[in-house]
């Protein structure tokens, strides 16, 4: 394993392990809750190498998970910044659900990853609620909103749903049906997975 490849497991296993994720709340979309304890815990499978992190410089503004592998590739070394870490939350929660053996399709997939790396920035974050404008987003070179906004502004929508709806630390909020369609046609209009969003998942839960 490289020095760099240490480092950014580490840098991963600092974002999973660390307080950000502990601000996060509970929440179920359709039939799949989000768990931050049970995130928190990937931290563990890192470490004891079931869970692998590899900083990929192919990435090319993105980042991803392999479920046939169990592998995190990040466009990025180390997750210095909130949106780094969110992305970090974003492929982690993938890994969660591929870890507990939950198929799902893809636009469930990605709407869980989408609303989590949400909920994280958001719940440690300093930003204007006044300002919609004022969030994770996806902008072209001009400060344009693209295409892949969608997923965020829902996202970012339900995840303060969801901080405004847990009365404690280990409520569980239930994002609406309403809101997890308008989620999902966010996904399934991403030129990303607008041409796979309902085939499954090989989430299997092995190690």
């Amino acid at each position: 394993m490289s020095i760099l490849g240490t480092m950014t497991e580490t840098s991963a296993i600092n974002v999973l392990s660390g307080g950000g994720v502990k601000n996060m709340k509970y929440f179920k979309f359709d039939n799949f809750m989000f768990s931050p304890i049970y995130l928190a815990g990937l931290a563990d499978e890192i470490g004891y190498n079931y869970l692998h992190i590899e900083h990929d410089v192919s990435k090319d503004g993105s980042s991803g998970y392999d479920a046939y592998t169990n592998t995190i590739y990040l466009n990025f070394p180390i997750a210095g910044s909130i949106e780094q870490q969110g992305m970090v939350v974003h492929e982690a929660t993938h890994a969660m659900f591929d870890f507990q053996g939950k198929g799902m399709d893809i636009v469930t997939s990605e709407s869980l990853a989408y609303i989590a790396q949400c909920l994280y920035v958001r719940s440690n974050t300093t930003f204007d609620p006044n300002d919609p404008m004022d969030r994770l987003k996806s902008e072209d070179k001009h400060g344009n909103l693209t295409i892949r906004d969608g997923v965020f502004s829902w996202g970012w929508y339900i995840a303060g749903k969801i901080i405004a709806g847990n009365s404690s630390a280990t409520a569980v909020y239930s994002v609406t049906a309403d809101d997890i369609k308008g989620m999902k046609k966010a996904v399934e209009t991403h030129p990303w997975y607008s041409s796979i969003a309902y085939n499954q998942t090989n989430f299997n839960g092995y190690r």
